[in-house]
């Protein structure tokens, strides 16, 4: 996580090394490889693949990466567990629980105990590469009308437990400014795109991939074969919905790597986080502590819940996408002042566990938006439609491919709710910002990115 936030301003300059734990980690010698690769496909290398890289082109924390080429010609990526790497993450696990407990004990009030369930089950889950295959397959199958998302291919035949063969992909990191250029990739438009993905996963699918660091996401031109197939593509609920409100066509498509941490939301939550940033963004706040009570979260932290997802607090008199007042961030020390460590610990634990994987990945994405040169304010922008679409599902419209009389005419309300978000999300940024020219009140920076 930290070396996915190094690239952005949230951390100091010397960070940036850590994000080479990324893509750059160290790898294990390719005999290694080669030796569980057929122990795990049961076939000698040469039964297996025409050719195949001795030199691992990417190499992260689980696993590396080869480039090879099948018996048929197929360029494609092999992704390889590193040997041993169970037996050693039981042996960390076991660890960092220990190591828990000692701080609990030590320090009342610091232990992160009740994360480690949490963090145990992710671990083990991104342990499993049939299990990844298929998180790839679901996550493809819900963008399958999204031209401008890919996710490559799974060769089931040449996979396993411990090894995933997938489709080559030639594309550039979002990290990698000089790349996109000489691509002739618009870094704004992949912003926009990013945003958009992440806010789909997590407002209307409910199933999220919870690791989007630069390594996991490549940007590349459109393909023709991707539009022609979004064209010819059947129907899937609830995207029928998009002759209201259409998107438009791309120009750029996003590849989607790495489908080993994957949230899926429980639908109450992901409702009640529809309802919950929907009102934070038209600032209906009645609507917004009704939401987070349902979230779990007492009406009196909703202040501090609008702090934590919205940077700033719930009574901000700026416009959307832009940074807080002096004077709001003067309050905001003033209340915070006495809080401590332990105070924050137990806030995270009274939250949701969703809320916590949702936060991480959209602090990832924000790094990495603020990286591309995307705006706050288009992100916002994006969430606030991603979450209208999400409620349209509440309505009881999703799941028909052909909608009745009684569903259009939930989505043409649902239309009528999307367009007065934007007027009103609109119409109070034009209040708050001649407020704050009458009176004189500037931010120290202006548009916020991120």
């Amino acid at each position: 996580f930290v070396a996915s936030m190094s690239g952005s301003s949230a951390l100091p300059a010397p960070y940036t090394a850590l994000s080479a734990c990324e893509d750059r980690a160290m790898p294990v010698p390719f005999d290694d490889a080669k030796r569980l690769i057929e122990a795990e496909l049961q076939q000698p290398m040469n039964a297996i693949f025409a050719e195949f890289e001795e030199k691992s082109l990417a190499a992260a924390s689980l696993a590396q990466v080869h480039r090879a080429v099948t018996l048929n010609g197929e360029a494609v990526a092999v992704k390889v567990q590193y040997p041993n790497l169970q037996r050693q993450v039981e042996a960390d696990i076991r660890t960092l629980r220990f190591l828990a407990w000692v701080l609990g004990r030590a320090f009342p009030g610091y232990g992160y105990e009740w994360l480690i369930p949490e963090f145990e089950a992710s671990l083990r889950g991104e342990l499993d590469f049939r299990r990844e295959a298929e998180n790839a397959r679901r996550i493809s199958n819900l963008f399958s009308e999204w031209p401008e998302i890919h996710v490559p291919v799974v060769l089931d035949r040449l996979s396993g437990g411990r090894v995933l063969t997938m489709e080559w992909i030639d594309g550039v990191k979002l990290s990698d400014e000089t790349g996109l250029a000489d691509a002739n990739l618009d870094a704004s438009q992949c912003a926009r795109i990013l945003s958009q993905a992440f806010s789909a996963m997590i407002f209307e699918f409910g199933f999220v991939h919870c690791d989007p660091h630069a390594g996991n996401l490549l940007a590349r031109r459109m393909p023709d074969t991707a539009l022609k197939h979004s064209e010819m593509a059947p129907a899937s609920p609830p995207s029928w919905f998009n002759l209201l409100l259409p998107r438009q066509k791309p120009k750029i498509q996003l590849v989607l790597l790495d489908h080993g941490m994957y949230r899926e939301l429980t639908p109450s939550f992901r409702s009640n986080y529809c309802r919950l940033w929907h009102s934070l963004l038209t600032r209906s706040h009645a609507n917004g502590r009704a939401a987070a009570q349902a979230l779990g979260v007492p009406a009196a932290e909703y202040d501090t819940l609008s702090l934590l997802l919205t940077h700033r607090p719930s009574g901000s008199r700026g416009a959307i996408g832009t940074n807080m007042s002096a004077e709001e961030r003067q309050a905001i020390r003033e209340r915070y002042r006495s809080v401590g460590a332990a105070d924050v610990n137990a806030f995270l634990e009274s939250l949701p566990r969703d809320m916590l994987f949702v936060m991480r990945t959209w602090s990832l994405v924000r790094s990495l938006n603020r990286r591309l040169g995307g705006t706050t304010r288009q992100r916002f922008l994006i969430m606030s439609e991603m979450a209208t679409r999400g409620m349209l599902q509440d309505e009881g419209t999703a799941g028909k491919k052909r909608p009745d009389r009684a569903s259009w005419r939930k989505l043409v309300r649902l239309a009528l709710t999307m367009i007065r978000t934007q007027v009103e999300m609109y119409t109070l940024d034009l209040v708050y910002v001649v407020y704050r020219r009458l009176y004189c009140i500037t931010s120290s920076t202006g548009r916020q990115y991120g």
